[in-house]
Formats: C-alpha cells, structure tokens, sequence
C-alpha cells in the first residue's frame, strides 16, 4: 500500500481498480470488520454516493479474491500481511532503519478515502518523528530520497554527526543543498 500499491493472493499479482484496492486496503486494515455504513464512511466520506455502489465494488473485490470477503461485517476470510502494519511495527520496535527501508512512499497517493487519507499522513509522521528522534544517517539519507524536501530530517541528522566523518554525510549535505 505504500508507493505503489501491489495486491498479491497466493503468488499472483491481482489487478485491482483504485476503488478495490481502497476497500481492500481498509478490510485488511480493519480485521475485525465494518459495517456497510462505516465502510462506506471511510472510503467515500462526505460524497454522494450509493451503498449500492459500494456494494458493487465488494462483490467485485470478493470475486478478486475468490470470495474471501463476508459481509456483515465486511472483512477479508483470509490472513492478510500489509507494508502498512510492518513500518508501524518496527517503529514501535525502535527499528527505524528497517522500517524506512520498508516504507515505500506515502500510502496510496491521491486517494480520495478521508481514512485512507487520515492512515497516510499517521504513517508518515510516525515515520518523520522516529528519524528526527533517530536520525540515523544512512536511514535519513533514504528517507531524503523519498521526501527530498523534508531538510528537517536531514538538519537534525547532520547536527547529530556533529564534525565526525561518516560516508553519508556528503550526500547528506547535498541533499540538504539541493532542496534549499
């Protein structure tokens, strides 16, 4: 879900519209399950849209995925591992290299979702705030490659280094450039 969003079941690449793979990502999100009102809540807020609609794209979704959604609540029957869950697990963990390494970019860009939306910028923020309170430099220096524009990240980190030599730190300072 984060970068581009890839859905995968028993080794093969699904192709999902945006829709779908909205839902899904909120299903695997939410294993306990929501109901049609909250579903439709979280991916469509405020717009105009039927529950019919909805209802659409889940049988869709459920023929997808060989019919591994129930409904009533709407949840997904099968186990369900997403990058999501791995980053915030090892930020909880104190893992920041790793979980920078496994943060591909925001969570679904350009989602209309306002929950997919609201689940984003938590993730990335989380994942700001672990490298400004560990700004370890190789880790930073992905990080940049990913938000060249975020120098606050990357001031902490070089104030960190203080004078010592590090192999990162000319990238570091380039990048630092480059974004100014």
């Amino acid at each position: 879900l984060l970068g581009t969003a890839e859905t995968w079941l028993d080794g093969q690449r699904l192709l999902l519209n945006r829709r779908q793979t909205e839902i899904l990502a909120l299903l695997a999100l939410h294993p306990e399950g929501l109901s049609l009102e909250r579903l439709h809540a979280m991916v469509y807020g405020d717009q105009a849209v039927t529950f019919s609609t909805l209802k659409a794209e889940v049988s869709h979704l459920r023929h997808a995925l060989g019919g591994q959604v129930a409904s009533r609540p709407y949840r997904l029957l099968m186990p369900v591992v997403t990058d999501v869950e791995q980053v915030l697990a090892l930020i909880r963990h104190g893992r920041v290299a790793a979980a920078v390494e496994a943060y591909g970019g925001d969570l679904l860009p350009g989602t209309n979702s306002p929950a997919l939306a609201e689940m984003a910028e938590y993730v990335a923020v989380a994942l700001r705030e672990a490298l400004i309170a560990d700004p370890q430099p190789d880790a930073v220096l992905s990080y940049s490659e990913l938000a060249p524009y975020d120098t606050e990240v990357v001031d902490v980190c070089l104030r960190r280094l203080g004078g010592s030599a590090h192999p990162a730190l000319p990238l570091l300072r380039a990048r630092l450039a480059a974004s100014r």
